[in-house]
């Protein structure tokens, strides 16, 4: 019997009827950081609980063994080095046949991994919720703004329009047609800036060019845009790609990282130079934007920081991380600020549409190693990450 109580992983232990152990199997012995051949006969079973456990474990647990035969329920072990184990507890009370007690055994099972992962789980669960509220509070103020160029722009230009064409129709009434051709004159232009405002508004919210001509061709027009509408500005492009380098999934992250990057850089920046990077090397997709503005402590409080900045820092690393790239941002107060994301660019590892090749967590993991240094913590997050990539896959092909 004693051969098998030897083998096995969890904690077995033998008391007397006074409470004084007989026998510790080796799986007990190391969790009580007892030694293989030590004697353990000396040792009060109490000994073996916690302090903050014993008195219930000695007035109600043994108790309830005593006179039911066995009692289960969570416990904390003390080691002979003062290590605490959190166990899941069985003790059963042995008789012999008239009912005398022969002595008491323990079955014990560490729950330190159960618990840590329990921790773990709501580490995560509160990590959820609180981007969940940050994508609706990011969610909101997107639709705050939209709602206000619609209103302040589009929605005064179509008010004049309206007006106009409400004129227009009283002056022919009223038979002035020329009075109502000059009016159509005039209207023409502000209907045309009215059309060119739509426009502008639909390529903020999706550049159609990203589909028709690629991701080169929207940066391009994009950073046209900005030198347009911030003449003070200098932009220095630095592409080293083609388009067929950077895969359809990362083409939408990359714009709207450097459409948030180039905004926070002048809005609260307030940079005269910003330099855009987008470049392959080793099969990593890098993209950077450097500003020269007025930086700030990227570990600071968030309370020291305007509301729109934080919100825009959390949703560049937000499309980063969950378009499987390694995000990290360089700041400091009167020295610019430098934000990068790289990407792996195997089209297998990254396109979702595609099946799914053999072990892809463990190739993620493998190719998004290039993007950490050795032995880096942030290895475990691109592994969870790639585990993540793994399950939506996962998802996806048996959805």
């Amino acid at each position: 019997m004693f051969e098998v109580l030897d083998r096995a992983a969890a904690l077995v232990a033998m008391a007397d009827s006074s409470g004084a152990l007989t026998y510790v199997n080796p799986a007990g012995r190391a969790i009580l950081c007892l030694a293989p051949d030590q004697d353990v006969s000396d040792i009060p079973l109490i000994e073996c609980m916690a302090p903050g456990v014993r008195t219930g474990i000695a007035e109600a647990a043994i108790p309830a063994a005593l006179s039911s035969g066995a009692w289960s329920g969570d416990c904390v072990l003390l080691a002979r080095d003062g290590a605490e184990t959190e166990v899941s507890l069985l003790i059963s009370a042995h008789r012999d046949a008239k009912g005398r007690l022969e002595g008491l055994s323990l079955l014990a099972q560490d729950m330190g991994g159960w618990t840590r992962t329990a921790a773990a789980a709501r580490v995560t669960r509160n990590e959820l919720l609180r981007r969940s509220a940050q994508h609706i509070t990011i969610q909101e103020n997107e639709r705050r703004r939209i709602a206000a160029e619609l209103h302040d722009g589009l929605g005064q230009s179509l008010g004049l329009v309206v007006s106009s064409l409400e004129n227009i129709a009283d002056l022919l009434e009223q038979g002035e047609l020329k009075k109502a051709v000059e009016c159509l004159d005039r209207l023409n232009p502000k209907a045309r800036d009215t059309l060119d405002e739509l426009r502008r508004i639909a390529m903020n919210l999706r550049p159609a060019t990203l589909d028709s001509l690629g991701i080169l061709a929207t940066l391009s027009w994009h950073l046209r845009e900005v030198e347009a509408a911030c003449p003070e500005v200098e932009i220095e492009r630095r592409i080293r790609v083609d388009e067929s380098d950077v895969p359809n999934c990362l083409k939408t992250p990359i714009f709207r990282i450097l459409q948030e990057a180039g905004s926070n850089a002048i809005a609260h920046g307030k940079a005269d130079r910003i330099t855009v990077h987008l470049s392959k090397a080793q099969g990593v997709l890098e993209l950077a934007i450097e500003d020269n503005g007025r930086g700030f402590d990227p570990g600071g409080s968030t309370r020291n920081r305007r509301l729109n900045r934080g919100l825009g820092l959390q949703s560049m690393r937000e499309r980063a991380e969950l378009s499987c790239g390694f995000y990290q941002i360089r700041s400091a107060p009167g020295k610019g600020t430098r934000v990068s994301v790289r990407w792996p660019v195997s089209p297998e590892e990254f396109d979702l549409d595609r099946p799914a090749a053999a072990e892809p967590e463990a190739q993620a993991l493998r190719e998004l190693q290039v993007c950490a240094p050795e032995n880096s913590p942030d290895l475990e997050i691109l592994h969870n990450l790639s585990v993540c990539v793994a399950c939506i896959r996962s998802i996806k092909n048996n959805g």
